[in-house]
Formats: structure tokens, sequence, C-alpha cells
């Protein structure tokens, strides 16, 4: 596990309250009127080692409702984030942009959902000769790369020593195997880091772009939990924000 990584969880109330789809959706909170959620979502190959995944996560008191962890075709995985998020009051879809994580978002884009995450194509905003910022260019997705990964790991290691975001059975199983290896961390070689890496780039998000302000702790049967902590409204920001390259907020209307 990654040195100042502080992880308990995984007790009795770990337990979901419905499986579906071949027990991979674990669910644990069915939406609620008025709340706003969003899909942390992380694309695989479908028939390699690695699972494509998702959190599904309110946003504003920062609580997991459900988790899904499937081998399954990107455009098969693009239906049923629309499907999951349209349960969940039409969830904002935040899918890491890679190489399969493309074809996901072209399905979410063929089949006309509205809600999906843009972000910066390069996560940086360039100055040109005459000391002009030029205009970003807007894409749908979040791209992980050197930059951006180690302030993915910091925000996951804030998280849970802070004992502030709930973390299930499978995540758990997979941050004791999340190391250093080849200067980077990642999972051990042969296992998954698939729950580990898109939580992580949800909270990110969630923290630079969509909300400025992150929930108290509260600790239930050494299982770490905040369902029922309450979040200053006045600290939201619209969903349509991204992030600029140095990490800071920058809120823009997105024609999506």
């Amino acid at each position: 596990m990654i040195e100042g990584m502080a992880v308990t969880g995984g007790g009795e109330n770990d337990e979901p309250i419905e499986k579906r789809w071949s027990d991979c959706l674990w669910i644990w909170e069915n939406p609620k009127p008025g709340r706003r959620y969003c899909l942390f979502a992380d694309t695989a190959s479908g028939s390699g080692p690695n699972y494509s995944v998702c959190h599904v996560f309110e946003i504003d008191r920062c609580v997991q409702a459900a988790e899904l962890k499937i081998k399954i075709e990107t455009r098969q995985f693009g239906r049923l984030l629309i499907e999951l998020a349209q349960e969940y009051n039409d969830g904002m879809i935040i899918i890491e942009r890679e190489a399969y994580g493309d074809a996901v978002i072209q399905e979410v884009k063929d089949n006309g959902y509205p809600n999906l995450y843009h972000s910066e194509s390069d996560l940086r905003v360039i100055e040109d000769k005459q000391n002009k910022t030029k205009t970003p260019s807007i894409v749908p997705g979040v791209k992980v790369n050197s930059n951006t990964r180690p302030r993915i790991i910091e925000t996951l290691i804030q998280y849970f020593n802070d004992r502030s975001v709930f973390i299930s059975k499978r995540t758990i199983n997979e941050l004791r195997n999340f190391i250093w290896r080849n200067n980077k961390p990642q999972a051990s070689s042969g296992l998954n880091d698939d729950l580990v890496m898109s939580l992580g780039v949800g909270l990110w998000v969630r923290d630079q772009a969509i909300c400025r302000s992150r929930p108290a702790p509260v600790q239930v049967s050494n299982v770490l939990v905040n369902r029922e902590t309450a979040i200053d409204t006045a600290s939201l920001v619209p969903p349509q924000a991204i992030i600029s390259g140095n990490g800071k907020l920058m809120v823009e209307t997105l024609s999506i």
C-alpha cells in the first residue's frame, strides 16, 4: 500500500442493499429525488485482465451510492453507464479519456446523453508569445497523465486519512496491492487498480471542478461512511466547471 495512506473499512455496513448484473453492480443507496449524482468511469478492453469500472457518487454529500466492476465490450459499457446515469437523476458521467475510454465516450455521445463531463484537452492553459492566454480546447472526459496522476493520488490519500469517504470491500482489496512500481503508483504486477484509480480521478474532479468543500468524516462500525453528513451548499459551483492545468477552478458554460 502507498506510504501515508491509512485505509480501514469493509465491515458489516459495507454490504450492498442490492446486487445486479450478475453481482457486478453493487448498490448501497437508491437515487433520491433532487440529489445530484456523478459517475466516475474507467474503461478496459473487455477481454484482457482489467475491468471496466464505475463509482456512482452523490455529489453534494460525497456519498457512494453504487459501484460497478465488469468485463464487457466498450460500447456495451457505454450503454450501461447511460442506463445507470439515467437511473441516478441523469447524473454526470466522468470518463477517463484513454484508448478504450474514447470508444465509451463516443457511445455516450452517439446515444445523445447530455450530461457528459468535459475538460481541457491537454489540461493546461498555453500562453502565446504576446503573453495572451489562448482558449483551451474543451473535449469530453478527463485525461490522466504524469502531471495529473500525483494530484489524484494525493486526493485519495487525503480522503482516506480524513476518513471522509466510504470504501467498498472490492476497492479495499485493490488498495492492499496498490504500490509504487516503476516510479509510479499502481497495482502490483498481475493485479488490478481499476477501482482505485477511477475513485481517485472522480474525487479529484469533484473537488477541483464540481464542489469546493469536503464532507466531515463519520466513522461507524469501523467502516468509512458519511451518508448523512451535510455540506454547505454555498460552496457548490456549477457542474459545467472544468479544471485548468494548474489545478485551479475554471468555470465555463459548456456546449454539450
